[in-house]
């Protein structure tokens, strides 16, 4: 008899998880549609999407029909940031808008997406930086380097030589076949043995830069925000 209780037990805790999974799967599988579809509307994936007075009034429809469900949801990172270059998409094709009321539709419907994406990104404890999102508490990292900057005369010429140090270490240090990535890798290797205000704005652009082009650059974020935290003092 204690055995049948036992598995019995055993069964009910196994179904219990079973459908936890699942539910969890559901909700996961929801989220990332609605994603695509936000994704569908901004890249024009589908025929009724191709002109771009359409897109907007489509986004529009999007933020009032998924926006407040979206918000009571637990998103990711990786969905927030793909909502993220969506909204820079969408910045874009405001600029090419000349008629007077479709400005105005894309006007309101970058805002209702910028709401969205301030409360979503807030509620996941995460800031957006130049760099991407962040853990909130990684701002103290981001103010490391502001308090680097000189605030007073000077401060375009401190930081046109930056530049030209990374014009000047592109040119005559890194072969011009070797990968960004490659070159990031060894920025940070001389940011671990020698800390330096130049090289740090370097790594930083790097880091910006590949970013944007949609490389995976987390594990060398990472090491970056531990060796400015190391040297903040």
């Amino acid at each position: 008899m204690e055995l049948q209780q036992r598995v019995s037990n055993l069964r009910k805790i196994t179904d219990e998880f079973i459908s936890r999974v699942i539910n969890k799967e559901r909700k996961d599988k929801g989220i990332e549609e609605r994603i695509r579809g936000f994704e569908d509307i901004v890249y024009g994936r589908k025929k009724e999407f191709w002109k771009i007075f359409q897109r907007f009034l489509a986004l529009k429809n999007w933020v009032n029909d998924y926006g407040a469900s979206l918000l009571h949801e637990n998103l990711s990172q990786e969905h927030l940031e793909r909502v993220i270059s969506g909204t820079e998409v969408i910045k874009d094709y405001r600029r090419r808008i000349k008629d007077k009321k479709m400005r105005k539709i894309s006007d309101e419907v970058t805002r209702m997406i910028n709401s969205f994406l301030s409360q979503s990104i807030r509620k996941a404890g995460l800031v957006y930086t130049p760099l991407g999102l962040v853990e909130s508490e990684d701002l103290e990292t981001i103010q490391a380097l502001r308090d680097k900057l000189p605030s007073s005369v000077g401060l375009n010429e401190e930081f046109e030589k930056g530049l030209e140090y990374q014009k000047r270490m592109l040119k005559d240090f890194y072969k011009s076949q070797d990968h960004l990535l490659s070159v990031l890798d060894f920025q940070l290797c001389t940011l671990e043995r020698k800390f330096s205000f130049e090289d740090e704005l370097f790594t930083a652009n790097l880091l910006y830069f590949l970013k944007r082009k949609n490389y995976k650059i987390t594990p060398y974020l990472e090491r970056f925000k531990k060796i400015v935290q190391r040297n903040s003092g």
